[in-house]
């Protein structure tokens, strides 16, 4: 019987061990703003990916994916389909231990303007919490004491 080796080349040109390529097919495809003023794709196993934001080809490759990284401008969040065959996405994020999701809209309206919205709405939940933190934070009692100091000389 024949050992099948693992798919996929690493960096270093050797076959992937199957822990790593395990580990690749969790990664999920990013959307970010860089630092050129431009949207980069970049997909796991396809590396970067040159799409016109808001073009045909980019509905036609959000329509195949269940998930992926949004960083824009103003803020991050992960989107997912509602279910397999919905069309539906929801945009998710955790700050300071709690856990937003909100409706983004059918994959036909997931504009850059869409998402750079969506990531705003959510940066504003850290404002919001950064700011109840300042009001509602720990508190320092501080007591006066006063002591006698008595020497003899």
């Amino acid at each position: 019987m024949a050992k099948v080796p693992p798919q996929g080349p690493s960096t270093y040109g050797r076959p992937l061990h199957p822990a790593e390529q395990r580990a690749r097919s969790r990664l999920i495809p990013l959307i970010e703003y860089g630092s050129g003023g431009t949207y980069v794709v970049i997909c796991p196993q396809e590396g970067q990916r040159h799409l016109t934001p808001d073009s045909p080809e980019w509905f036609d490759w959000l329509a195949t994916l269940s998930s992926f990284r949004f960083i824009g401008k103003q803020g991050r969040f992960t989107a997912y389909r509602k279910g397999r065959m919905s069309r539906c996405w929801s945009a998710y994020r955790t700050i300071h231990q709690h856990d937003y999701q909100h409706y983004l809209g059918t994959t036909d309206h997931l504009t850059i303007d869409c998402l750079e919205q969506m990531a705003a709405k959510l940066q504003s939940h850290m404002a919001a919490l950064s700011f109840a933190e300042l009001d509602h934070g720990p508190t320092f009692l501080c007591l006066q004491t006063s002591a006698t100091v008595v020497s003899k000389w």
